[in-house]
């Protein structure tokens, strides 16, 4: 759909020999952005809704560090809006 089929067999023998460096060197950030949404605890909510609308009931969340309680009730609230 997105054009790199032509990567996958690569990413995933690179993933079972572990070279998890080689891998982020070939995955762009268009390709992050084509399956993740990115934003601030306060943006996110409304970012999520504009991609995907009616079409999910649910969502999950990641960061790359450790989320405050304060901050991770901002996300959650901005969900919830």
């Amino acid at each position: 759909m997105h054009g790199w089929g032509d990567l996958q067999p690569e990413l995933n023998r690179l993933s079972k020999t572990g070279d998890w460096a080689t891998m982020s060197k070939m995955i762009t950030d268009e390709m992050v952005d084509a399956f993740s949404v990115e934003g601030t605890p306060d943006t996110i909510g409304a970012k999520v809704r504009g991609r995907y609308g009616d079409l999910v009931q649910r969502v999950s969340f990641d960061t790359s560090a450790q989320l405050d309680p304060d901050r991770a009730r901002q996300v959650i609230q901005s969900l919830r809006v």
